[in-house]
């Protein structure tokens, strides 16, 4: 059943008070609620929501009442104002495969109500613009459930049972109950007004040791906010809970958020850098959850990117100022353009601000995640930063305790700022991206710039930001500032004493697609001299795309001189390690893929491979002092010099295993003191096929047999490797005993693995194979069988032959009338759709 937008209705009553009992069992557990409602409209009866309850007892204002259950909802008149609904009912946590409301991992009651858990829970108006103050007591057997958790401050404990009292009203999806056996890293932080928060980390017993990072990063996501947003945590203990089965990344469930271990847990021999990284900003992403999110949260679920987008805004800004901002932005964006920029030009493209949809868990989207913080950053480029800071602290102060609106966002920052900002709000509205075109002139010292924009889905032109400069002869700026493109086509003119090179869209100031034309020596000029280092690597990585779809169009078999001169220039960098690393990171076949139509699979990845190759061929010597140079004997640190080193060195060794080396990544993988080291050695002897591989790999299996997050690595080397024949690796780890199908890490390690896997997955024992499991996994858990089914999105872009095998087997999965709404809904959308263009002209490269 389609729901829209537009069909909103605001709830006819309020609810202030909850209070939750729960009597834990494995398969028998008891909730019974109390549910204290007020300013009810007498005349429209009480509707709630619950999915596999069995409902014990239920009373109005402590006497049995009438009621109906009709397939997921319990239905009662109240007739009253004012008025307590009591319910007792029981639920299996330890049957909930699908790892939403309370379920069990490995012997752990934990919980997962975004966005529509709660209803496994017990009776209640399961909607996010429902909030209510919660007051939850947990009754367990101690000696067994030792640590019993939820939202809000301890009221009052004894042998049997424990109250929590969270004064803030919350929707209920941001509940949390937690019991089991637990280690505890506990430390402090003190806000800038003096109060003393208590902090908790908690992992299954053996642990411990692993959650040192997570915490110092839970107290920088602190500082961080109190010093640029003004905003101080506002309860007396935070805590954090990492579970091993868990569908998502992690959740901010208010006082408690529950994590993924996998972006919690790590240690030197156990993570690696990039697990750093992203524990570091998923910690803060979450935490900063507790203003946008929690403090004031959504009206509806169409609304989502109004906290996502702000959030992944937010945590980007923090990830940029504890690490180096502009490595930070080139990573967001490279990361955009692998997983965002397929989805809209996909058949699953949608607005930030959706309309209508079948399935409330598929709103969970790159669009709505990375897009909509893009859109929050273009608006803050176009209203200035200090406008945009003070419209957010407008946003928290006019909404703190409200359910609203990403309208009521932008109000704030209209207010704040004195500007309309109607036009920009088509951001919000229309899927895509913008296609801007720039020209530029010179003559009699006046430089002119020259901008169209276009879009598939619209004429009405965009409002772009975009930050430039003049880059002079001496490589210095001669001007720098932001252009406010918002017309179809616009000039601006500018005096300077000589023809500059115009620097465009720097810091990737807007979310579109550039067409620029440089002669090489403009490029070359950029590269080596533009104080914008996203813009250096932005023009290198712009021209290996275009060189790449130009070999594959023409079926070149020689690399462009022009490209192997700016790979010279990006290694003659010396100040930049993390930099260089990023800028030899050749455009990946997904990228690729993403630009083209009727792809020719195997010549994407034969002259993909044919550049590497070339590079790694020219420049040996180089890269062999590079690995050199980059070698350290100092204990592991996740600090930003360290990272670099080893970005740079791990770099370097997979292009010196392009051309055979053998020895070094070897006595890399015999001799690495740290994961990093270890895994980079372990991709480049499986990934090409060197004479270690068994050996490899067997040693890691043994070394990581009892290490569930580090053996998903051993899982995810093999099924990635890029080969046609890796489907009868992926059917092998399928039938491993270690591979648990309702183990959601183990799942992506390699079913999410094997779908991105280009070569592997698009052939039509490799649709089969995913199609089946996505068949299997739809009966115990539509989460992740849903996000499987995205790997399909991208058929219609393949020859013929290709699509043929694809829709067949696709249409074939469709006809199963098992399917839960939620995976039939993206299922539907993909083989509805039609072909997608690709993005740029077959015939021209830039």
């Amino acid at each position: 059943m389609t729901f829209y937008r537009k069909d909103y209705v605001a709830p006819h009553y309020r609810l202030p008070k909850t209070e939750l009992v729960f009597t834990l069992n494995p398969s028998k557990t008891l909730v019974q609620s109390k549910l204290h409602f007020d300013d009810y409209q007498i005349d429209k009866p009480l509707v709630l929501d619950g999915v596999d309850l069995k409902l014990k007892e239920i009373l109005l204002d402590g006497k049995p009442c009438q009621y109906k259950v009709i397939k997921n909802a319990l239905t009662i008149r109240p007739n009253k104002k004012k008025f307590t609904l009591q319910t007792k009912v029981e639920i299996n946590p330890k049957a909930n495969t699908c790892l939403a409301g309370v379920y069990i991992s490995n012997d752990l009651f934990t919980t997962q109500n975004e966005p529509q858990g709660f209803r496994r829970i017990t009776y209640y108006p399961d909607h996010p613009d429902v909030l209510s103050a919660y007051t939850v007591t947990i009754r367990a057997d101690r000696r067994k459930y030792p640590v019993c958790l939820s939202n809000g401050n301890v009221a009052k404990e004894s042998a049997t049972s424990i109250t929590y009292q969270d004064p803030f009203p919350k929707p209920c999806y941001l509940f949390a109950l937690v019991a089991g056996n637990l280690d505890v890293l506990t430390d402090s932080y003190t806000t800038k007004s003096g109060k003393k928060v208590a902090l908790y980390l908690y992992c299954e017993p053996g642990k411990k040791e692993r959650l040192t990072f997570a915490m110092e990063s839970l107290k920088k996501a602190m500082k961080w906010d109190e010093d640029t947003f003004g905003l101080e945590y506002d309860l007396d203990r935070f805590s954090i809970v990492a579970v091993s089965h868990f569908n998502a990344g992690a959740m901010e469930n208010k006082s408690l958020n529950i994590f993924n271990d996998s972006l919690l847990l790590a240690s030197p021999m156990t993570a690696s850098d990039w697990t750093y990284a992203a524990i570091e900003t998923t910690v803060g992403h979450e935490y900063f959850h507790n203003y946008s999110g929690d403090r004031v949260t959504l009206r509806d679920w169409f609304h989502l990117s109004l906290k996502e987008g702000f959030t992944v805004f937010r945590h980007t800004e923090f990830g940029m100022d504890v690490r180096t901002k502009q490595m930070g932005r080139i990573q967001d964006v490279a990361t955009l353009r692998y997983a965002q920029f397929p989805e809209d030009d996909g058949p699953l493209a949608h607005p930030v601000l959706l309309e209508q949809a079948e399935s409330v868990d598929n709103f969970y989207t790159n669009t709505i995640y990375e897009k909509g913080a893009e859109v929050i950053r273009m608006m803050r480029e176009v209203v200035g930063h200090k406008n945009f800071m003070k419209g957010c602290a407008l946003y928290f102060k006019r909404h703190d305790g409200q359910a609203v609106t990403i309208q009521d966002f932008v109000r704030s920052i209209e207010d704040a700022s004195g500007m309309d900002l109607t036009q920009f709000c088509m951001w919000y509205h229309i899927p895509g991206r913008p296609k801007v075109s720039i020209q530029t002139s010179y003559a009699n010292h006046v430089f002119t710039i020259h901008a169209e924009q276009k879009h598939n889905h619209t004429t009405d032109p965009f409002i772009i930001p975009l930050a430039f400069g003049l880059v002079g002869a001496n490589g210095k700026d001669m001007l720098a500032d932001t252009l406010i493109f918002d017309k179809k086509t616009q000039d601006w003119s500018f005096e300077v004493a000589e023809k500059p090179v115009l620097s465009i869209n720097r810091h990737f100031s807007a979310l579109v697609d550039l067409d620029i034309q440089y002669t090489p020596a403009e490029k070359l000029h950029l590269i080596k001299y533009d104080s914008d280092i996203f813009n250096r690597y932005s023009v290198g990585h712009q021209y290996m795309l275009d060189t790449l779809l130009d070999m594959i169009y023409t079926n070149k078999n020689q690399v462009p001189a022009e490209l192997l001169e700016i790979v010279g220039a990006y290694l003659a960098d010396k100040k930049h390690p993390a930099f260089v690393a990023e800028a030899l990171t050749i455009p990946s076949a997904s990228e690729i893929i993403n630009n083209m139509r009727d792809v020719d699979l195997e010549k994407v990845f034969e002259k993909r491979s044919l550049v590497r190759r070339t590079i790694a061929q020219t420049y040996h010597d180089k890269f062999e002092q590079i690995y050199e140079q980059n070698q350290t004997n100092a204990p592991y640190s996740p600090d930003p010099e360290q990272v670099d080193k080893r970005a740079m060195k791990n770099m370097a060794l997979g292009y010196l295993a392009l051309t055979g080396d053998e020895e070094r990544p070897w006595h890399q993988y015999q001799s690495a003191n740290n994961f990093t080291d270890l895994i980079e050695a372990l991709y480049a002897i499986v990934h090409n096929n060197q004479p270690q591989k068994v050996d490899a790999l067997t040693d890691f299996y043994l070394k990581y047999e009892k290490d569930d997050l580090a053996l998903n690595r051993w899982f995810m080397v093999q099924a990635s490797i890029p080969s046609a024949d890796t489907v009868d690796v992926v059917e092998k780890l399928l039938k491993h005993p270690r591979f648990d199908l309702l183990n959601p890490n183990r799942v992506r390690a390699v079913l999410g693995v094997f779908s991105n896997n280009l070569l592997a997955f698009h052939q039509e024992r490799g649709y089969s194979l995913l199609a089946e499991q996505i068949s299997n996994l739809d009966k115990t858990n539509p989460h992740m069988a849903a996000s499987l089914v995205q790997a399909f999105s991208t058929y219609q872009k393949m020859d013929a032959f290709r699509r043929a095998q694809a829709h067949q087997v696709l249409t074939l999965l469709s006809q199963n009338k098992k399917l839960t709404p939620q995976t039939a809904e993206l299922i539907h959308k993909i083989l509805e759709n039609k072909r997608a263009p690709s993005r740029r002209p077959q015939s021209k490269a830039r």
